[in-house]
């Protein structure tokens, strides 16, 4: 199960782990998840299946799993998810 973890990365979506690496720019930069429509994304991703989101996060970053470290280890082309 170790092996399997460090070849193909984690298997559940953690979307508080998620949310702590998430950047936020334009007019959500300034409040983040404090924005009420942010606030219904992460409850509403929160209640998903762990199939959805792991569509979503591929929808995002081209990947359907995560590496080790998690979503810190994912960059992107300015070092931001």
């Amino acid at each position: 199960d170790e092996f399997e973890h460090i070849l193909f990365g984690q298997k559940d979506i953690d979307v508080e782990d998620w949310k702590a690496h998430t950047y936020y720019k334009g007019k959500y930069a300034e409040v983040k998840s404090e924005h009420q429509t942010v606030k219904w994304f992460w409850e509403v991703l929160s209640q998903t299946s762990n199939e959805d989101k792991k569509k979503l996060l591929q929808f995002c970053t081209g990947s359907r799993s995560l590496p080790i470290e998690g979503f810190q280890g994912l960059k992107g082309q300015r070092k931001q998810v």
